[in-house]
């Protein structure tokens, strides 16, 4: 193992790693509850809630990998920026969806 500081990119690639195998998790156990409550059809509802928290959740490290890159000491404003930027994205992704109707 090296001794070396890891990059601010390799962080945000670990993270990216990490929120995948969050939101794998979260269907893993998820599934067979939303199949037992809601049915066959919910199972799709649920999928595309996970994607949508996971981009959310990916576009809002890219706050955070600026602020790192930069090294100025700004973190109040990278995390808070993080998550506006994560809530813009659900808000926005929730909105379109519900507007395709896509889930219904």
């Amino acid at each position: 193992m090296t001794a070396g500081r890891s990059t601010p990119l390799g962080l945000y690639l670990r993270f990216l790693a990490l929120a995948s195998g969050i939101a794998a998790g979260v269907i893993l156990l998820g599934y067979v509850p939303t199949l037992r409550l809601g049915g066959g059809a919910s199972i799709p509802a649920m999928l595309v809630a996970c994607a949508v928290c996971a981009v959310a959740s990916a576009a809002g490290g890219l706050p955070i990998l600026a602020a790192a890159r930069r090294s100025t000491g700004r973190w109040a404003q990278a995390i808070l920026a993080s998550m506006a930027v994560r809530l813009v994205v659900v808000a926005g992704l929730a909105t379109a969806l519900a507007l395709t109707q896509w889930l219904d």
